[in-house]
């Protein structure tokens, strides 16, 4: 008898498994697997967070996970609904390109993130949409090359060239 309910825990255990990494291949929303780590798509709620100005039901981010860690393309909302950034993650870090936005739902400011940095096109906008920098960083995170800050109706206030993260 004992032999008999040994066999079919075993079984039983096997077929959970089994489902379990069947079910990360499929369309699932908020999976995670046997071994307790998020994968593939999450939507996270406030629920979740307990946020202040967002209701329990509503959304916060979504994207998706693999082992637990951020991974592609996640969107971040404000509590009136509007996206406030898209940011592209590998391995649980930002790493790719960035958006971000005001709550107005007007991109605030785009570039690429590496490293903890930004690098390469950067600019930042004010909340009417026109662009008030303009800039370039190098692999470093240091600013490089022309260099544009503008005033709100859109004209030039400044130009320059920096090296080095230097004027």
């Amino acid at each position: 008898m004992k032999k008999f309910i040994l066999i079919f825990l075993f079984i039983t255990c096997e077929i959970a498994i089994a489902q379990s990494y069947e079910m990360v291949g499929k369309d699932t929303i908020n999976f995670t697997d046997v071994a307790g780590k998020r994968q593939g798509k999450w939507i996270i709620f406030n629920k979740m967070l307990h946020k202040p100005c967002f209701k329990d039901d509503q959304k916060v981010e979504e994207g998706k996970y693999l082992d637990s860690k951020k991974t592609g393309l996640w969107k971040e909302y404000y509590c009136n609904n509007n996206v406030k950034s898209v940011i592209t993650y590998e391995n649980n870090r930002p790493n790719g390109y960035a958006k971000m936005y005001h709550d107005n739902g007007k991109i605030k400011e785009e570039g690429m993130w590496k490293n903890n940095r930004w690098v390469g096109d950067y600019k930042l906008y004010y909340e009417n949409g026109q662009v008030q920098q303009q800039f370039t960083f190098n692999a470093t995170g240091k600013r490089e090359g022309k260099q544009v800050y503008f005033y709100e109706n859109g004209q030039t206030m400044i130009e320059g060239n920096w090296a080095e993260g230097k004027e």
